[in-house]
């Protein structure tokens, strides 16, 4: 996990994945790894810890994921620096 620029979470899968996401969620956490809560479509509602702890929430569409991620990496190049 240590070579990705960000890692993504689908807040629909969230609760059948919790262990395992909250697993991944605070690998992230730990190192340092910036993350995206991604929404998905008429989804009003987001896992609490998903909406509290992830650095972005986008929209389940190509240019919000795509923006996230450049604007994500951004970020983690200047934090190790």
């Amino acid at each position: 996990m240590k070579y990705v620029h960000c890692v993504i979470f689908i807040a629909g899968m969230y609760y059948s994945h919790r262990k395992w996401m909250d697993f991944e969620l605070d690998m992230a956490i730990n190192n340092k790894i910036p993350t995206i809560c991604l929404k998905p479509w008429g989804a009003e509602k987001l896992p609490k810890r998903l909406k509290e702890e992830t650095n972005l929430i986008v929209a389940w569409n190509t240019d919000s994921i795509i923006n996230a991620i450049i604007e994500l990496s951004n970020f983690k190049a200047n934090i190790n620096q």
